[in-house]
């Protein structure tokens, strides 16, 4: 036994044991969620509402394409099926999300401050439990984390300020669902998505998008300048850069296709995830002004030509 308590992790989550150190994420009553919205304007992605936040890093699909959840003032949302409903208590502070691979259940984290833990949520609202981490890490504003295959590790964004509180270092940490051991990769960025068994994809410096493979610690570029929002069909690595949604692909043994614009955006928008399957379809937020506020919204955006994901 580690630090706190050792938590089985099988296929998903095989038993979690609700531990003393309770995050404060989600209802746990087993009762089932009030849908909170319903599907509006034209087109919306599943379920999407007046005023649905859709910032960078607030949306997260479902490893099958078939649910996204959504941050939104400190809680966990799910959309799907056309509604939108609440899986964790009003007046949390949650600030990032990741899905296991089951798509049924997610890891979450809470911020600005140090919590000492992770929660794990089931998409109908049940908390299987938290696992403490060691050493703890801040987790900040929200700035991605992302799963492993096996669900058994997973990385996340991990925030550093200095003594005074004036400079902020974002870095890399693998996370071992199994002791809640933390290990900084020594890589500084935000935002990681894996790709295969071992790769993650990331933003970093300078807004530099790079791949890491995790078997040999080595990291290399895949565009100057941009921000990662996904990886299709576990190969083809997307970045947004301006105006324009682009991706290569990885092949074997590590070498990069060459680049290609799937998408150009629509005048004041930005894209904020996109379908791991590889669906034509993108997330993007839409800002429309009325009396001179800005609304954010999610809707649907066709990649072109999406035969070519299929190579």
């Amino acid at each position: 036994m580690t630090r706190g308590v050792r938590i089985a992790l099988g296929a998903v989550v095989a038993v979690v044991v609700v531990l003393a150190v309770y995050l404060v994420v989600a209802d746990d009553s087993g009762e089932t969620p009030d849908v909170t919205g319903v599907v509006r304007g034209a087109p919306p992605i599943f379920g999407s509402t007046d005023d649905l936040p859709a910032g960078p890093s607030r949306a997260a699909f479902s490893p099958d394409g078939g649910r996204l959840a959504v941050i939104d003032s400190g809680q966990v949302r799910l959309a799907e099926d056309g509604t939108l409903r609440s899986i964790t208590r009003e007046g949390g502070n949650v600030v990032d999300v990741a899905w296991f691979r089951s798509a049924d259940v997610l890891l979450v984290a809470e911020g600005p401050i140090p919590t000492g833990g992770v929660a794990i949520v089931e998409a109908g609202g049940k908390v299987r439990g938290s696992i403490p981490l060691d050493p703890s890490i801040t987790f900040g504003g929200g700035y991605g984390m992302a799963l492993l295959p096996g669900n058994r590790k997973a990385i996340v964004t991990a925030v550093e300020r200095d003594a005074l509180g004036t400079t902020e270092r974002r870095h890399l940490v693998e996370v071992d669902l199994e002791s809640g051991k933390t290990r900084a990769l020594e890589v500084d960025g935000t935002g990681p998505h894996v790709v295969g068994e071992d790769g993650i994809l990331y933003t970093g410096a300078k807004n530099a998008v790079s791949y890491h493979d995790l078997s040999d610690a080595k990291s290399q570029p895949v565009a100057q300048g941009g921000r990662a929002i996904g990886v299709l069909r576990n190969r083809w690595l997307t970045y947004v850069r301006g105006d324009e949604v682009l991706a290569r692909a990885i092949e074997p043994g590590g070498s990069m296709g060459r680049e290609e614009a799937v998408v150009t955006l629509p005048p004041g928008t930005d894209a904020v995830a996109v379908d791991p399957t590889g669906a034509a379809v993108l997330v993007v937020g839409i800002e429309r002004t009325t009396d001179g506020a800005s609304i954010p919204r999610l809707q649907r955006v066709a990649i072109r030509e999406p035969e070519r994901f299929q190579r």
